[in-house]
């Protein structure tokens, strides 16, 4: 390469590495709007430089060593990293990140994967969690530490977009469920251990209406038959039920085990994620909702929901006692008002710049556009509910492109147009 190629290849990724350093979006729109300004690339130049991006080299070996990330709002969170030996930064590397289980550290989470981390070819991440002393709460600021997590990683370690896992033990493994299904857009795969179903609802009842948020996930559930008897019964059923939606699922049930680790099944684990990879942008994708913060998919989101959805933990549900002595009946109702007040929409590319979309309660939502699955170059058809709603080409932006790489910090899937659009 000429001295010249080098030296824009290097002022590309100094710009993008400035844009990935600022954790606020105003600051990230300045930096966005400094690099547009300094640097005079069409927007192919952009995605060329945003494809063959790396960060730089870290400079520490192995491990296991600390990094912090920053959680939404600036709090900073600590984790824990160990690299595979013979680590290539020049090469997109796949990676796991192990959520703990109640009362458990970091390094007690290392400790189990140890014996099989460090040959195996992936990334670790082991993240501390929120609330260390209780049970997975299904809080939003819970939610934020496996994706800052990933953010993290993909600003300092060559990681392989489409293969990056999540797994953990017991609050680890809810968390797993839990954190999977409101953003498997992230995700090639989950592996809940121990882990319970009860992802949506009631906290204290397994909920099956949602399981179509998991329908693009693969899932291995590593699962003891001697824990809870209706946790294991549920795990069973909603198996099945993703299972003949078409989901990927393994479902391992060991009979001598409770409930905890299994770590002697981790080889067996490792090789499952080696032989899966997501597909960074499917032709069809769903999302049942209750709130915007989990509304986004692979290349669409909710963005305005219609008057009388209702959060999913709200006070219809809390202020129940679940000591037993509301009468089941009482219990099915508000579960049953609580799914039919969920956004849902589905989106599917039926043919050539063809999008079918499907919405209930939702008012409007953004379509996002790559140049990957649309040709920019003709009209985009968009039909809602049987209704064309929108017909016409779709302007790139170099703006777009790197505020949506800012966003995602996502090689693989990369947007240089939006299209947001009104339900009729």
């Amino acid at each position: 390469m000429g001295t010249v190629l080098l030296w824009v290849a290097a002022t590309q990724a100094e710009s993008l590495l400035e844009i990935l350093a600022e954790t606020k979006p105003r600051a990230a729109e300045k930096a966005i709007r400094r690099a547009l300004r300094d640097t005079d690339l069409s927007i192919d130049e952009w995605t060329e430089a945003i494809r063959r991006f790396t960060p730089p080299a870290p400079d520490v070996a192995d491990g296991p060593f600390e990094i912090t990330l920053t959680l939404p709002g600036g709090r900073d969170w600590p984790c824990l990293v160990q690299m595979p030996k013979g680590y290539d930064h020049a090469k997109p590397t796949p990676l796991v990140i192990v959520l703990p289980g109640t009362g458990a550290e970091m390094e007690m989470m290392h400790a189990l994967w140890e014996p099989v981390a460090a040959d195996s070819g992936f990334l670790f991440a082991f993240p501390k969690l929120l609330y260390v002393s209780t049970g997975w709460q299904f809080k939003a600021d819970e939610r934020e530490v496996p994706p800052a997590t990933l953010r993290e990683m993909k600003r300092r370690f060559n990681v392989d977009e489409d293969r990056v896992f999540l797994t953990g033990v017991s609050k680890g493994g809810h968390a797993s469920w839990d954190v999977g299904f409101r953003f498997p857009q992230l995700f090639a795969g989950i592996v809940p251990e121990s882990g319970r179903m009860y992802n949506h609802g009631l906290p204290l009842t397994p909920r099956f209406d949602y399981l179509e948020n998991g329908r693009d996930l693969s899932i291995y559930q590593l699962q003891g038959a001697k824990d809870h008897a209706p946790m294991v019964e549920a795990l069973r059923e909603g198996c099945r039920l993703l299972e003949e939606m078409g989901a990927d699922v393994t479902y391992v049930e060991l009979d001598d085990r409770g409930h905890g680790a299994s770590p002697d099944r981790y080889p067996d684990v490792l090789k499952w994620m080696s032989d899966r990879a997501r597909t960074p942008l499917p032709k069809k994708s769903a999302v049942l909702c209750h709130d915007l913060a989990y509304g986004g998919r692979a290349w669409s989101r909710i963005t305005k929901f219609e008057p009388g959805v209702v959060r999913e933990n709200a006070p219809l549900i809390l202020k129940k006692d679940y000591s037993g002595l509301i009468p089941d009946s009482e219990l099915e109702a508000n579960e049953v008002r609580v799914f039919e007040s969920a956004a849902g929409l589905s989106v599917e590319l039926t043919g050539e710049n063809d999008v079918t979309v499907r919405a209930r309660n939702v008012e409007r939502f953004t379509l996002r556009i790559s140049a990957d699955q649309f040709d920019l170059d003709k009209p985009i058809r968009v039909s809602v509910n049987g209704s064309r709603v929108h017909d016409k080409r779709v302007a790139a932006s170099s703006e777009t492109l790197l505020r949506g790489f800012w966003e995602d910090v996502d090689r693989p899937r990369l947007f240089v147009a939006e299209l947001t659009l009104k339900v009729p």
